[in-house]
């Protein structure tokens, strides 16, 4: 869900980076309570079997909390939320840098000679990790799961093998409504939906390597979230020229 707080008169956008960390918590908090409830349950067997017993009855509960997630999808949702918990805080020390083109892109926008992501290569506009907020109002549902969209990704500067490039990692919002509050399963999914696209310095025409959830990868929308990050791109790299320019 994207959420906004009106503070003296100015409305502040609530970003997914930080947006994420509080999902994470909720998550973790809820891991945490699961483990007191195993607790107690494994002090009724007596301190002597208490960590058999605590190991047997925490994963019981934990399993019976995930709503349907199996252990498979478990560790891929876990590994995709370490991902993403990993971006945030890298976002953070690189200077929490936002480019913001909710609203305004253009027609024009999506329209260009050169290849889709040229503009990645200049390093003068995207020097190290930033984020990019594409907000809601641009289609980008996801046809699977018509409760997610993608609302930006994250631009960073990296190396895939012996390859220069760039990542792109898409990250989702949430419909009102819609936001998991208490059981395990869902919020793991939740906080664990991103898929990112791999764009080579040396060839940044050729088709992005998709990585990542693969209910959103295979998802027709990331065609169109592909296309808009291209746009996006062109308009913060536009923008960031204009203002090294003053």
């Amino acid at each position: 869900m994207i959420s906004s707080t009106a503070f003296e008169g100015i409305t502040v956008t609530d970003y997914f980076p930080t947006r994420f960390p509080i999902m994470r918590a909720r998550y973790d908090e809820r891991l945490t309570e699961i483990g007191r409830a195993a607790i107690a349950a494994a002090k009724v067997h007596g301190e002597d079997r208490m960590d058999a017993v605590y190991a047997t009855v925490r994963e019981t509960l934990t399993n019976a909390s995930m709503g349907g997630v199996g252990r498979n999808e478990r560790r891929l949702r876990e590994h995709l939320a370490d991902e993403l918990e990993g971006l945030c805080l890298a976002w953070q020390d690189a200077g929490e840098v936002v480019h913001d083109v909710a609203g305004r892109l253009k027609i024009d926008d999506f329209l260009s000679e050169n290849d889709a992501f040229a503009d990645l290569q200049d390093r003068d506009a995207f020097p190290d990790l930033s984020y990019v907020h594409i907000g809601e109002g641009v289609g980008l549902t996801l046809k699977r799961l018509p409760a997610f969209f993608i609302d930006g990704f994250f631009i960073q500067p990296s190396q895939l093998g012996d390859d220069e490039g760039t990542m792109l990692t898409f990250t989702c919002g949430i419909a009102e409504g819609a936001e998991p509050a208490y059981e395990l399963g869902p919020l793991l999914q939740a906080s664990g939906r991103m898929a990112s696209a791999w764009i080579p310095s040396n060839d940044p025409g050729t088709k992005p390597r998709l990585f990542g959830d693969p209910d959103i990868i295979t998802d027709s929308t990331m065609y169109y979230a592909l296309t808009t990050a291209a746009a996006s791109i062109r308009v913060a790299a536009a923008r960031e020229r204009s203002l090294n320019c003053r």
